[in-house]
C-alpha cells in the first residue's frame, strides 16, 4: 500500500479500500486470463497435482504449463505474455471521437478494431461483444 500520508480517518479508510479492491480485481484478471499469460491454469495445479509423489514432496510443474513455458505460444497460436505485457497491449484499444470538418455537431466515438489477440483477452475476460466490433459509419 505504500506509505500513507493522509490525516482523515475516512481518506485512509477510501486509500486502504482502493488498494484492497486493486488486487482484488487483479487476481480474477489473472485467473481469467491465465491461459495467455505465464500462470498456471486450475486444470494443470490439478494435473501437477496428481503427479506428486507425496505431500511433502517438492511441488511439480504441469507438462501444459511447460509446454506453455518452453515455446512462449499457447495452443490457440497466441503469444503467451507476462499480466504486465498484457495490459500494454490491452491498453492500445481505444474510443475516437470523430469529428468532420464540414459538420462538427455531427461527431460520433468509434472503437479501435481490436486484434485476434485482444479478442481472445477481451473474450477470456467476458467483456461486453459489443466492445469486441467496431462502430460502423
Amino acid at each position: 500500500m505504500g506509505p500513507v500520508y493522509l490525516q482523515l480517518d475516512k481518506r485512509v479508510k477510501s486509500h486502504i479500500f482502493l488498494c484492497t479492491l486493486s488486487l482484488y480485481v487483479e487476481y480474477f484478471m489473472r485467473k481469467a486470463l491465465s491461459p495467455i499469460i505465464f500462470q498456471d491454469d486450475e486444470e494443470d495445479k490439478e494435473q501437477a497435482q496428481k503427479e506428486r509423489q507425496s505431500i511433502v514432496a517438492k511441488a511439480t510443474r504441469s507438462d501444459i504449463a511447460k509446454k506453455k513455458d518452453g515455446t512462449r505460444v499457447t495452443s490457440d497460436g497466441f503469444p503467451v505474455l507476462s499480466f504486465r505485457e498484457l495490459l500494454l497491449t490491452l491498453a492500445t484499444q481505444t474510443e475516437n471521437t470523430i469529428v468532420p470538418i464540414e459538420n462538427p455537431e455531427l461527431s460520433f466515438p468509434q472503437l479501435s478494431v481490436p486484434t485476434p489477440f485482444q479478442k481472445k483477452a477481451f473474450q477470456l475476460l467476458g467483456a461486453v461483444p459489443a466492445l469486441l466490433q467496431p462502430s460502423a459509419i
